[in-house]
């Protein structure tokens, strides 16, 4: 059975949240205004209210992933790996930058990341425009 538009856009718009949360988590810590900023991209992207508790489920679902733990260039990598269209993309680089200003510190290890991923997708230019207008 093939699967309909809507779920390959749910399947996408997941994608993005689970990368905004390996950007939340690349530091080492969990900042209540990271959380804050996942909720919002969540509701943005789905229209719909998600609770901290679920956000919290996210978290431990992307703690349990294979690539949780490992360098910036395997997260990147597998970041990249997960989101394919050209406006996905552009979505997410969005959400990673905003995720990584949210909680007022941009950490060594967010930025190589974020600079990774772009590098990978070819975004540096939305990356840098979006820190420019921030």
């Amino acid at each position: 059975m093939p699967i309909s538009p809507s779920e390959i856009i749910r399947q996408a718009n997941n994608n993005i949240i689970f990368a905004s949360i390996k950007m939340m988590l690349i530091d080492g810590k969990i900042d209540s205004r990271e959380i804050d900023k996942i909720i919002e991209i969540y509701q943005l992207l789905f229209r719909e209210v998600i609770s901290t508790d679920k956000v919290k489920e996210l978290i431990f679902e992307v703690m349990a992933m294979k690539d949780f733990g490992c360098d910036v260039s395997v997260i990147g990598n597998s970041i990249a790996d997960s989101i394919n269209s050209k406006r996905g993309k552009e979505l997410a680089t969005i959400a990673l930058a905003e995720v990584m200003l949210s909680d007022l510190e941009q950490h060594d290890v967010e930025k190589d990341l974020i600079l990774h991923i772009c590098d990978l997708w070819e975004t540096k230019d939305i990356l840098q425009d979006h820190l420019n207008d921030n």
